[in-house]
């Protein structure tokens, strides 16, 4: 692929071969000035290349531009405690279930947990990791021993 730079170089190899195929023709050598004109079509394609790629690279690194904005958007409208990720509303208020952190971090996409155990914990039907209170540790001073595992 032709980058920018080496298109104005070919841009700039063009011109100094029409200055030269202007002083051809005031010296009315007309082989010369066949010779410059194949040259000058010759990097006219060239540019017209490397114009074609800065293109489609500027509209690749658009689409990654927009992807990142996309997903700190995302990111800003989640609240992450002990591993469960909220859905924030505009006001900054939790709404619904929380998702999966796990999923959101291995595949940058949103799964919704459900209840399980009780109501203790929560349950990933994509990854199925379970997380929320585990009952097999010590209470902590507030009754909410925390834990994150994968289920087998």
């Amino acid at each position: 692929m032709i980058e920018i730079a080496a298109g104005i170089a070919v841009a700039n190899g063009a011109l100094a071969l029409i200055k030269e195929v202007s002083g051809a023709f005031e010296k009315k050598k007309p082989h010369e000035v066949r010779e410059a004109l194949s040259e000058i079509r010759e990097k006219v394609l060239d540019l017209q290349s490397a114009l074609q790629d800065a293109r489609e690279r500027e509209a690749q690194l658009r689409e990654e531009i927009a992807a990142l904005k996309q997903q700190a958007d995302t990111e800003r409208q989640l609240e992450d405690e002990k591993g469960l990720l909220y859905a924030l509303d505009d006001d900054g208020q939790r709404t619904g279930e929380p998702y999966c952190n796990h999923c959101y971090v291995k595949e940058s996409k949103l799964y919704r947990l459900d209840v399980h155990g009780y109501g203790r914990s929560h349950y990933c039907n994509n990854c199925k990791n379970v997380s929320g209170y585990d009952v097999n540790q010590d209470s902590s001073e507030n009754g909410t021993a925390y834990d994150s595992y994968m289920a087998d």
